[in-house]
């Protein structure tokens, strides 16, 4: 699948030729509506995490004014975006990568995307549900259930958890087109999330509060610490453990 993702980024650069790319340009960059909003998504979450890591302790974020002006800021730089394709190739694989996990496990995708924001409310949900085509019955549950509660990761699961996904053909044979490969391809390539509860001995939502934790971190070498920090300690010999190095390697690429 790697190839594939690779000649497909190699014939886009070819046809942009060094083009300056706005929002207009992302929204039809693809044949694939969904395709072009995860890598507005992703431009979005690369921008706020870079914010959060860059937080000064020096000043109160939480200030109802410092909010709105923040979310001002959000949609002005919306607005006007402006990147060249050398600086988003990486974004539209991962965007590529997030769409076929989200094509053949649509709540576990759903579940991680939503719990991995520190900002959760209804303001950011709403926000978020616009880069989603399908599944609005989800975000419109969810921000109902956030204008009257502040709720935990492990209740936005539960949430999740009633609702029904079926399978989406249309998405099929959108990234079978783009890619120029078959389903197989598709399958073959998406690999099921690794279960890591064991190693730090908690439950599920748990763990990925963990996981978020380390991904948000100012770097990689201080993300590897925290991980390596709230392994369960009767495991041996962590360092060579394949399952740990498994979820480095995961949130290794939150780095790239």
């Amino acid at each position: 699948m790697s190839i594939y993702i690779s000649n497909y980024l190699n014939k886009l650069e070819e046809d942009l030729e060094n083009k300056v790319l706005r929002g207009d340009d992302i929204l039809g960059l693809s044949v694939s509506k969904q395709l072009n909003l995860f890598i507005l998504k992703n431009i979005y979450d690369d921008w706020k995490s870079n914010f959060e890591k860059n937080k000064s302790s020096y000043f109160n974020y939480e200030n109802e004014n410092i909010l709105d002006k923040i979310n001002s800021l959000q949609n002005t730089l919306s607005n006007h975006i402006h990147i060249k394709f050398e600086d988003l190739r990486a974004l539209i694989k991962k965007s590529i990568i997030d769409l076929i996990k989200y094509l053949y496990d649509p709540k576990v995708f759903l579940i991680n995307d939503l719990i991995n924001d520190k900002t959760l409310n209804d303001l950011s949900l709403d926000r978020r549900s616009k880069f989603y085509i399908d599944n609005k019955e989800v975000f419109k549950s969810l921000i109902n259930k956030m204008k009257n509660e502040n709720l935990t990761s492990n209740e936005v699961r539960l949430v999740i958890d009633t609702f029904s996904f079926e399978k989406n053909e249309k998405l099929i044979d959108e990234l079978k087109s783009i890619l120029e490969c078959e389903e197989k391809d598709l399958k073959n390539f998406y690999k099921k999330p690794l279960s890591y509860e064991e190693l730090f001995d908690v439950n599920e939502g748990e763990a990925q509060e963990i996981i978020n934790i380390a991904k948000n971190k100012k770097s990689f070498k201080d993300a590897a610490e925290f991980i390596l920090e709230n392994v369960e300690k009767r495991i041996i010999n962590v360092e060579d453990n394949v399952d740990i190095k498994a979820l480095l390697r995961e949130i290794k690429e939150d780095f790239i």
